[in-house]
C-alpha cells in the first residue's frame, strides 16, 4: 500500500513542479483582473523617486514595510504603490521620464515567498539565463507584466539558474527598489548594484527561536484521544493519549480526523520583526538554522544525493544565534502525510532503530546526516516530504551507522524545538558546534507513556548563602501536592490544580554547616511522583582559592625535583617490559610523592584531595557552578550568575582518593587517528607533532568530567584518566588524574603571577605546560624566593615611564629584580596630562636600513595580559622620526597587552609608524593586541616611506640577530589617504596590519619573523602597498602561520601592487601556512596595478618560499590591472618553490564574476613565469 502512495503523491509533486517551471509564481491561482485595472493617479516621475526616497529612510529606521505611500498630496495603497515603483525602474532603465499611470491591482497573498540567495543584485544587464536576466530592472518589468496578467500582485518572481528556481519576494523587491531610487535621487543615476537585504534587524535566529521553541508547550499541552489521519498507527491500531502540534489538514488518509478538530483551533505561528511564518515554514527555518549553526559550510549547501562518498557538510562551529534566519523557500509546506513512520513486516520502516533499538535521543551529528538531503529532496518534490528513510542501500535510503527506519517531518520539527530551547536555556550564541556536540535531544514524537505529572527541573543547586530557584508543575487530570524532606527548605504553593501549570518557589536558607540535600516531591492522588533534587554547598572553611593556590603551586618544585624510576600506571614499585599493555617503568621520570601534604589555614590535605578542590576551584573562577556535587561531565555544569574570585573561600574537601592507576597514559595513537591501549601520553596538536600542552578548552573539559566523577561514580576514588582521542580538537592521548594535579598547578601560578581575580578572561589560545613524567626534560636548581617586585599601577607612572625611555634616563624605578617592567593593573591614559606630539624620536633609516643612536626600550616590558586603553593622539611626523606608544625598542622584549586607541598620523616626508611600536631593532614583540582606529591624514610626496601599522611601524634585524613578532592581533580600522605619495615602491606610503615595513641588514643569520600573528582590521585606504600582515618582507623574513581577516577597500588610482598577506616578497623571504579570509575590493576606473588574494609580487628566486595556506577571500577590481590579477598572487615572476595552497575565492573584474571552478581554476592563480615550480595547488568551491 506504501509503495501505491508514493506513488500518488509523486505524480502530484511532478504537477507541482511542471506548474513551477512558468516564470511566476506558482502558488497564484489562475484569475483575470476584477477592476479593469483602473488608472489611480498619473504622477511625475520624480515626485515617486522623492517619495521612494523618503519611504526608505524610514524603512531603514523601522524595518518595516509601510501599508502606503503619499506621493505629493496622493496617497496610494501598497500595491498601486510598488507597482508604480517597478514602473519607474522599468521607465529609467528604458531613458524614459516620462508621468507614471498608478493602476489599482489587490495584494499579493504572501509576498515574502522568498529563496532569493544573493546579497546583491544587478539594476540593469544582470547575468542572463535564456531570455532573462538576473536584475532588479527585470524583476520590475515581470512584476508588471504577471500582475496585469492575474490582477494581483504576485507572491514573488522567479529566476532561473540553469534548472534550479530561485523566489525573489514581492516584499524584497520592494525594499530593493526603494533603496534604488534612494541612491538614484541622491546621485542622480542608478547604482550598478543593490542590496537585496530587507529583512527586519530582529529577524535573527535568536529572535525566531524564542517563538519557535513555544511549539514545544503546544506539544506537552495537547493531546489526541487518537491520531490515525496520516498513518502514524501500527496495524490498525491507532496511537492513544498522544502529544502532537496542531496543523492545517494536509491531505493524507480519511480514516479519522483525530488532530484536525475544531477544538484545536487556532494553529500557532511564529511572527517575528512583523511577519508571521506557518508550522510548516518554521520546520523550513529551523532545520536551515541548524545547519547554519553547527556546519562550516552553512544552509546554502545541501546534499546532491542521498549518501554521498563526501558529505557536503563539515559539522564546526558556524553562524551566531544573532545571525539572520535563512531565506524562506516556496515549498515549505506540508506535505500529504507529515507523521508517516509506519512500519512494515520487514521491519525496515516504522520509527528509526539504532542497532535494533528505538531510537529515544540523537545528537548534533545525526542531525546533520539527516537534514541537508531531506532539503534537497523536499525541494524536488515541491512540499515538505513525507519522512526521511535511514537503511543499507545508499541509492534509496540514508545510509548512517547502524540507523535503520523512517523519521517524518514532524518529529523533526520537534527535535530542532530542542535544540533551539537548549541554546537558549544556555545561553549560547557563539560557537554552537562546541556547545552541543555532546548532547542529546530527546527523540520523543508522540509522549506516549508520559506520567500524569510534569515540572521542568529535577535538579537545583544552592550555594551556601542559600536563595530562590523556580520549578513548573504541569498535571493534566489530577490536583498536585508537594512535601519535603530535609533541612532549610520551604515550597510555595504547595498545591496546584490539574491542567494548568503553576510556577513554584523553592527557597534554601543560608547554610552554617556541612553540605547537605533535600527533596521536593509533587504528586498526585493516582501515586505517580516527580522529584526536585537539592544539593547546597557546604559554609565556607576560611580558606580562599588564593591561599590555597599559594600552597598548591609549591608542587611544580616538588614534582621536578623529585626524580627516579617511576611505575607508568601506578607511580609505585616497578614494572618489567612486557607487562601490562607492554610497556616498562619510567626512567628519570618526574613525581609528586603519593604522601605528599599541603597544608593551608587549619587544614591539612593528602594530593588527592588537593586533586579534588583545584578542579573545583578552578570551575568556579571560570564562572562554573561546582557548588553543584551532582553534576557530572563536560557540559553539565551551569554558568554562575558571578564567577568566584581568587578571594572566595574553597569549597569543604572530600574524602577522595587515587583511583588504581593514577599515572595511566598507556598504549599510542597512531598516525589515522586510531589508538592502542589508551592512545598514549596526551599531546596537544597534531600526531605525531603535538606538544606537552593544554589550553583552556582542555581544562574546563577535565574538569567537568572529573569534579565529581569520584563521589557520584566511583565510590570516591579519581577516574585514572580521560581520553580525549577524537573527543576534544585539537588534542590526542589521554590525560591521567596525575598529569592533571601537576597541570592545574601551573595555571594556578599563571593566576598568582598575573594577580587576576578571577580566570573568565584567560585567552581561548593561551598554552599551558603540561606533562607527566617529564622525564626528557632538564630544570635548573630552584631559586629562592625573591622579594616583590616593582611594577606600574597607574597611568601617570606609565607615562613617567614613556619620557624617560625617550630622555634616555633610567627605567630602574620601574624595573623589578627580574630585569622586566610589568604592569601592576590596566591603565586609561585619557586622563593623563601628556603632550604626545612631543613623543616622536628621529632615527636613521636610509636605504631601509636601521642606525639608532638615540633612546629606546632595551629591556622586558610584560603587560600581564592588563589593557592599556585611552591612547589617542595626533601627531604630524618631522623627517626622519618615528613614532608609537614605544617610538623605538632595541634589543627588547614586549609582550602580553592589550592597547585600545584612535591615532592620527600625517608626515611629508620618510617616516614610520606604527600604534603599539614605531621603530624595532633585533626585538620581540609577543601576544599584543591593538584596537581601534588609525587615521592617515595624508600629505607625503613622491618617493618617500611612509610606513602605517597596526602593530609595527618598521622592524629590522642586524648583525646576525632576531627580530621577531608573534601571537599579535591587530583590529585596527585604518583609514589611509596618502597624498600624493602613489608609488609602488619602497619609498611609498604603505599600510600593513601587522608590520609596514620587515627587513634585516643582510648579515648572516640575520632573520624577521612574523608568526601567529592575526589581522581582523578593516582597510579604507588609497595606498599602492596595503596588506593585513606586511605590505614589504624586504628581505630575509618568515612570514608563518598568519591570518588575515580584514577587508580592503583601496582607492588607489595608478599602479600599485595588493596583497592581504604580503605585497612584496624580496630576498630570501617565505611566506609559510598563510591564510586570507579578507576581500578586496579595487575598483577604481583606469587602475594599473596588480591584485593579488595573498600576495602582490613574488619578486626574487634567492632563497625564497610560498608553502600551505591558501586565499578564501573574494576580489573585486578592474580590467585596466591587464595580467597582474590572481587569487593566490598577482605576479609569481620568478622560479620560487610554490606547494600545498589551497585556492577558493570569488573574482569579480569590472562589476562581473569570473567564473572560477575545479576545472579552470589554475587559470585565475595569478600571473605565473614558471608553472613548473608550483605543485599541489587545489580548488576549494567558495562558501561565501
Amino acid at each position: 500500500m506504501k509503495s501505491l502512495k508514493y506513488f500518488l503523491f509523486a505524480v502530484a509533486a511532478s504537477a507541482m513542479l511542471f506548474t513551477g517551471c512558468k516564470k511566476e509564481d506558482p502558488l497564484v491561482p489562475e484569475e483575470k483582473p476584477t477592476d479593469g485595472a483602473k488608472v489611480v493617479a498619473t504622477l511625475k516621475q520624480a515626485d515617486v523617486v522623492a517619495a521612494a526616497a523618503d519611504m526608505y529612510k524610514a524603512w531603514d529606521e523601522s524595518r518595516k514595510i509601510a501599508d502606503k505611500m503619499k506621493v505629493g498630496s496622493t496617497e496610494l495603497t501598497q500595491p498601486q504603490y510598488i507597482y508604480a515603483l517597478a514602473k519607474v525602474v522599468t521607465d529609467i532603465k528604458d531613458g524614459k521620464k516620462t508621468d507614471v499611470d498608478v493602476l489599482s491591482y489587490r495584494m499579493a497573498e504572501s509576498p515574502d515567498k522568498d529563496s532569493y540567495d544573493k546579497e546583491e543584485i544587478a539594476v540593469f544587464n544582470g547575468p542572463a539565463n535564456g531570455d532573462e536576466t538576473e536584475d532588479l530592472a527585470n524583476v520590475a518589468a515581470r512584476l508588471i507584466s504577471t500582475t496585469s496578467d492575474k490582477g494581483r500582485m504576485p507572491n514573488s518572481i522567479l529566476f532561473y539558474r540553469g534548472t534550479t528556481a530561485i523566489a525573489f519576494s514581492v516584499n524584497r523587491a520592494t525594499v530593493t527598489m526603494l533603496r534604488a531610487l534612494s541612491e538614484y535621487k541622491t546621485a542622480s543615476k542608478m547604482p550598478e548594484k543593490v542590496s537585496t537585504e530587507y529583512l527586519s534587524a530582529k529577524a535573527t535566529l535568536r529572535e525566531f527561536a524564542t517563538q519557535f521553541v513555544k511549539y514545544l508547550e503546544i506539544w506537552e499541552n495537547t493531546v489526541t484521544e487518537t491520531l490515525s489521519a496520516d498513518g502514524s498507527h501500527n496495524g490498525s491500531t491507532a496511537w492513544q493519549d498522544v502529544h502532537f502540534v496542531p496543523i492545517p489538514y494536509s491531505g493524507g488518509y480519511t480514516d479519522g480526523a483525530d488532530q484536525y478538530q475544531e477544538k484545536f483551533k487556532p494553529y500557532y505561528e511564529v511572527e517575528i520583526a512583523g511577519e508571521t511564518y506557518t508550522a510548516a515554514q518554521s520546520w523550513g527555518i529551523a532545520l536551515k538554522g541548524i545547519l547554519d549553526l553547527i556546519t562550516v559550510e552553512g544552509s546554502t549547501v545541501w546534499e546532491v544525493e542521498r549518501t554521498p562518498a563526501k558529505p557536503a557538510h563539515t559539522l564546526g562551529n558556524g553562524k551566531s544565534l544573532d545571525s539572520a534566519i535563512p531565506m524562506l523557500e516556496e515549498w515549505f509546506q506540508w506535505g500529504t502525510y507529515p507523521w508517516y513512520e509506519k512500519e512494515n513486516e520487514s521491519g525496515t520502516e516504522g520509527p528509526v532503530k539504532y542497532n535494533g533499538e528505538f531510537v529515544t535521543e540523537v545528537d548534533a551529528a545525526f542531525l546533520v546526516r539527516l537534514i541537508p538531503w531531506h532539503l534537497t529532496r523536499s525541494s524536488q518534490l515541491a512540499a515538505i516530504g513525507n519522512f526521511q528513510q535511514f537503511g543499507t542501500d545508499p541509492a534509496a535510503t540514508l545510509v548512517y551507522d547502524g540507523y535503520i527506519g523512517l523519521i517524518c517531518p514532524m518529529r523533526e520539527l520537534l527535535i530542532a524545538a530542542r535544540f533551539y530551547k537548549y541554546l537558549l536555556d544556555n545561553n549560547i550564541t557563539e560557537n554552537v558546534y562546541d556547545a552541543v556536540k555532546n548532547v542529546k535531544f530527546s527523540y520523543d514524537l508522540y509522549g506516549a507513556g508520559k506520567a500524569p505529572i510534569e515540572i521542568d527541573v529535577d535538579k537545583m543547586s544552592f550555594t551556601h548563602e542559600g536563595g530562590e530557584q523556580k520549578v513548573k508543575v504541569t498535571t493534566s487530570e489530577e490536583d498536585w501536592t508537594a512535601t519535603v524532606e530535609g533541612e532549610g527548605v520551604t515550597v510555595t504553593p504547595t498545591t496546584g490544580k490539574a491542567g494548568e501549570t503553576t510556577e513554584v518557589t523553592i527557597s534554601m536558607t543560608k547554610n552554617e554547616g556541612d553540605s547537605r540535600t533535600a527533596t521536593v516531591t509533587f504528586a498526585v492522588p493516582a501515586g505517580k511522583t516527580k522529584v526536585v533534587s537539592i544539593t547546597q554547598a557546604a559554609a565556607p572553611i576560611g580558606v580562599t582559592i588564593k591561599e590555597f593556590a599559594q600552597e598548591y603551586v609549591k608542587f611544580i618544585e616538588i614534582w621536578k625535583n623529585n626524580v627516579g624510576t617511576v611505575n607508568y600506571l601506578s607511580g609505585k614499585g616497578v614494572v618489567e617490559p612486557g607487562a601490562q599493555y607492554g610497556q616498562p617503568s619510567i626512567e628519570n621520570g618526574h613525581y609528586i610523592p603519593v604522601d605528599t601534604k599541603l597544608t593551608v589555614g587549619n587544614l591539612e590535605l593528602t594530593t588527592s584531595q588537593v586533586f579534588d578542590v583545584a578542579v573545583r576551584s578552578y570551575l568556579l573562577i571560570r564562572g562554573f557552578d561546582a557548588t553543584n556535587e551532582t553534576a557530572v561531565g563536560a557540559g553539565t555544569f551551569s554558568k554562575l550568575a558571578k564567577a568566584y574570585t581568587m578571594d572566595d573561600s574553597i569549597l569543604p574537601p572530600r574524602a577522595i582518593v587515587w583511583g588504581q592507576y593514577p599515572f595511566n597514559e598507556s598504549g599510542s595513537t597512531n598516525a589515522d587517528g586510531s589508538t592502542t591501549g589508551n592512545g598514549g601520553q596526551l599531546k596537544m596538536g597534531t600526531y605525531p607533532n603535538g606538544e606537552d600542552k593544554v589550553k583552556v578548552d582542555l581544562l574546563d573539559n577535565f574538569a567537568e568530567r572529573n569534579a565529581n566523577f569520584a563521589p557520584v561514580k566511583n565510590s570516591n576514588a579519581i577516574g585514572n584518566m580521560a581520553s580525549y582521542g577524537g573527543r576534544l580538537a585539537g588534542y590526542y592521548g589521554t590525560a591521567s588524574s596525575q598529569r592533571m594535579l601537576l597541570t592545574y598547578a601551573i595555571f594556578f601560578k599563571h593566576m598568582l603571577d598575573n594577580n587576576l581575580a578571577d580566570a573568565t578572561g584567560i585567552a581561548a589560545d593561551l598554552a599551558f605546560d603540561s606533562y607527566l613524567f617529564g622525564e626528557n626534560l632538564t630544570f635548573e636548581p630552584s631559586q629562592p624566593e625573591q622579594p616583590a617586585a616593582k611594577e606600574i599601577a597607574s597611568a601617570q607612572d606609565f607615562v613617567d615611564f614613556l619620557k624617560a625611555v625617550k630622555a634616555g634616563e633610567s627605567v630602574e624605578k620601574w624595573t623589578n629584580d627580574n630585569g622586566e617592567v610589568t604592569l601592576a593593573a590596566d591603565i586609561d591614559l585619557a586622563g593623563v596630562n601628556y603632550d604626545w606630539t612631543t613623543h616622536a624620536v628621529a632615527v636613521t633609516n636610509a636605504n631601509n636600513d636601521c642606525t639608532i643612536d638615540v633612546p629606546a626600550f632595551t629591556g622586558v616590558f610584560d603587560g600581564k595580559n592588563h589593557k592599556i586603553t585611552g591612547f589617542k593622539p595626533t601627531v604630524e611626523l618631522a623627517a626622519g622620526t618615528t613614532f608609537g606608544l614605544f617610538p623605538v625598542i632595541k634589543g627588547a622584549t614586549i609582550k602580553n597587552v592589550t592597547l585600545t586607541g584612535e591615532m592620527t598620523v600625517s608626515a611629508k616626508e620618510t617616516a614610520d609608524a606604527g600604534m603599539f611600536v614605531g621603530t624595532a631593532f633585533n626585538s620581540t614583540i609577543k601576544n599584543v593586541t591593538v584596537n581601534g582606529k588609525l587615521v592617515s591624514t595624508g600629505g607625503q610626496v613622491d618617493n618617500k616611506r611612509f610606513a602605517l601599522a597596526g602593530i609595527c611601524g618598521f622592524i629590522i634585524a642586524k648583525e646576525g640577530q632576531k627580530s621577531l613578532v608573534e601571537g599579535c592581533t591587530s583590529n585596527v580600522e585604518v583609514n589611509a589617504a596618502p597624498g600624493a605619495n602613489t608609488k609602488n615602491g619602497a619609498t611609498c606610503a604603505m599600510y600593513g596590519g601587522i608590520v609596514s615595513f620587515a627587513t634585516t641588514d643582510k648579515s648572516a643569520d640575520a632573520r624577521v619573523t612574523l608568526k601567529s600573528c592575526v589581522n581582523n582590521g578593516t582597510m579604507n585606504v588609497s595606498l599602492a602597498r596595503c596588506s593585513g600582515i606586511t605590505p614589504t618582507a624586504n628581505y630575509a623574513t618568515t612570514i608563518e602561520d598568519c591570518t588575515n581577516n580584514g577587508d580592503q577597500i583601496n582607492k588607489c588610482t595608478l599602479s600599485g601592487r595588493i596583497g592581504n598577506i604580503v605585497c612584496n616578497l624580496a630576498a630570501e623571504s617565505e611566506v609559510i601556512n598563510c591564510v586570507n579570509n579578507g576581500d578586496i575590493d579595487l575598483t577604481v576606473e583606469g587602475y594599473s596595478g596588480t591584485v593579488g588574494g595573498l600576495i602582490a609580487l613574488v619578486g626574487s628566486d634567492v632563497k625564497c618560499l610560498v608553502k600551505g595556506g591558501g586565499n578564501y577571500g573574494t576580489i573585486k577590481t578592474v580590467s585596466t590591472a591587464g595580467k597582474y590579477i590572481g587569487l593566490l598572487w598577482a605576479n609569481h615572476n620568478k622560479t620560487v618553490p610554490t606547494s600545498d595552497m589551497v585556492v577558493s575565492g570569488r573574482l569579480f573584474i569590472d562589476g562581473k564574476e569570473v567564473e572560477i571552478n575545479a576545472e579552470n581554476y589554475m587559470s585565475y592563480l595569478g600571473y605565473v613565469k614558471d608553472p613548473t615550480c608550483l605543485s599541489n595547488i587545489t580548488w576549494v568551491a567558495p562558501t561565501k
